[in-house]
């Protein structure tokens, strides 16, 4: 006997579906209900879209606002390989004794840029009177006895950048122990170098009877006996009532003025009224028209700057 057993076939029908998911909220933040696509790979909702890859380990997706986001593996961040560190200022120069913020920019392998918290930068000095920069990158400039020239260097993630600085010596006379003298520091550094008690004002280091500080004022050589200021009074031929005064050097940054009083003492130095003016190199012949036949005393008073 023989028994057949009817032969079924069955169909299943894969059916497009999609379902809804519930709003997510943090205290941080909320997202809109989500809507997943037939597949079940693709979620999306107001907000932004993401494509699961196969197994649900984790996908890439972007949101379409800015600046582009990257999602991966279930954690968010910005993908960036730096190349180089600039350092920068609001002006590369900085006068003594004041600060200076410096401030550091990261450049990427694709052109673009990203500015890095001054407080994460290292900082330190390379060269120059800066004697100091802040862990949040305030550089403080030291005290100059002429413009000096200093370098700087910021080191963030292996990336260095330096930047020079300029310290300005904005005080002429605040250096070491030559502050406060009345004589520019630039210049006694010049003759004297640093902190010689030889370059005090009222001192006389060449022996030529004229101290320091006039001869700064005058323009000579502090250390030149030769190098001095030189004035004489000669007569006017065939002119009785008028005399030369002539001095050396006369120097295009200083301004002359002869004076006379008819004595010593009491008497008041004034400028001459009538005179006649001739310069020859670093001499000066001033001519007084009207010199009287007594005594008359003169001298030349030097303004220095």
């Amino acid at each position: 006997m023989k028994i057949l057993y009817p032969c079924l076939l069955a169909s299943v029908a894969l059916l497009p579906f999609s379902c809804s998911a519930g709003p997510r909220s943090s205290a941080a933040y909320a997202l809109p209900t989500e809507t997943l696509d037939a597949g079940g790979l693709r979620s999306s909702s107001a907000a932004y879209t993401h494509d699961g890859s196969l197994g649900g380990i984790g996908g890439i997706g972007s949101a379409p606002a800015a600046p582009v986001q990257t999602v991966k593996h279930s954690y968010i961040g910005q993908l960036f390989d730096p190349i180089a560190l600039s350092v920068s200022a609001t002006s590369t120069n900085v006068n003594e004794t004041a600060t200076r913020q410096l401030a550091a920019t990261l450049h990427n392998d694709d052109a673009t840029t990203q500015e890095v918290s001054s407080g994460l930068v290292s900082w330190s000095v390379l060269n120059g009177p800066i004697t100091e920069i802040s862990a949040a990158g305030l550089a403080t400039a030291g005290v100059v006895f002429q413009d000096e020239a200093a370098t700087v260097r910021g080191s963030f993630l292996g990336r260095i950048g330096s930047l020079g600085l300029k310290v300005i010596n904005s005080d002429p006379d605040n250096f070491g122990s030559y502050a406060g003298d009345s004589l520019d520091d630039a210049w006694q550094v010049q003759y004297f170098g640093k902190d010689d008690p030889q370059a005090c004002p009222g001192c006389d280091p060449d022996g030529d009877e004229q101290s320091n500080v006039f001869e700064y004022t005058a323009g000579t050589v502090p250390t030149d006996a030769a190098s001095r200021f030189l004035l004489s009074i000669s007569l006017v031929p065939g002119q009785a009532a008028q005399k030369d005064i002539v001095f050396s050097p006369r120097l295009a940054s200083r301004t002359y003025v002869v004076q006379s009083a008819p004595e010593l003492g009491t008497a008041l130095f004034t400028p001459l009224p009538n005179i006649t003016t001739a310069d020859v190199g670093p001499i000066r012949t001033v001519r007084d028209l009207t010199a009287i036949p007594n005594y008359r005393f003169y001298r030349v008073s030097i303004t220095f700057p």
